[in-house]
């Protein structure tokens, strides 16, 4: 039985709840969290209209960083999080707030980890898919920079338990599975753009809300991130 909210994207949102949006017909995906400095001007309006549009609850999503709000831990400790298929979340957030979200949690989780070893050592005996960037998982495993992503992201699946997945650009993800061998999904490449990474990951949150493999569901997903960078990089060009 499906929860209450399909998917919940707590944190850096707005391109993941939209793209999580865009895959899951009707309403249910939540966007929690603050806009921060950077809100405002014709693009940041285009994408809050895209949001209404697209039926994303954003009761919970502040319009900035306002002292005399509601304090934001506060909005993961309330239904939308424990009624939820599906929570995307990540490390950019105060550690109290990851914690209090991954407690409250009862479906999925995906987290997008920080460099800090010690705070993913916390939180991921509640993770089930880690989605690391590749340089965040060089930073982990204190690689150099040009260090092959595979052999890192199979540490991590062992060390953790978890399923990793990485985007590895516009139109190539690493898939590592503990105990299976590793896949790397690749589809036609897309133009060059800004938070591709970041549909990527709100479009596989969708794709594992709706219980699809998560061969599939990645696969879905890198389709859907390498069609929207080329749309982004059009729409930017225009």
């Amino acid at each position: 039985m499906s929860r209450t909210n399909r998917v919940v994207v707590l944190g850096r949102g707005p391109v993941r709840a939209t793209a999580a949006a865009t895959l899951l017909p009707g309403p249910g995906v939540t966007l929690i969290g603050d806009a921060g400095p950077s809100a405002g001007g014709g693009a940041w309006t285009t994408m809050m209209r895209e949001l209404r549009r697209l039926d994303v609850d954003l009761t919970r999503f502040r319009p900035a960083n306002d002292p005399d709000e509601v304090p934001l831990a506060r909005y993961v400790t309330m239904n939308p999080v424990a009624g939820a298929d599906v929570l995307l979340t990540d490390e950019s957030l105060p550690p109290e707030v990851v914690r209090s979200a991954l407690y409250h949690a009862r479906g999925k989780v995906i987290l997008e980890p920080g460099p800090s070893p010690t705070w993913l050592g916390t939180f991921a005996p509640f993770v089930h898919i880690l989605a690391p960037s590749p340089a965040t998982l060089r930073a982990l495993a204190q690689a150099p920079d040009d260090a092959d992503p595979l052999p890192l992201a199979q540490d991590l699946a062992q060390q953790y338990r978890v399923t990793v997945v990485v985007p590895i650009n516009a139109h190539t993800t690493l898939v590592v599975r503990r105990d299976q061998e590793p896949q790397r999904i690749q589809v036609e490449a897309g133009a060059a753009a800004n938070n591709t990474e970041d549909y990527f990951r709100g479009a596989l949150a969708a794709r594992v809300a709706a219980k699809t493999p998560i061969l599939d569901a990645v696969r879905t997903a890198t389709e859907a991130a390498a069609a929207w960078a080329g749309t982004a990089t059009s729409a930017a060009s225009s």
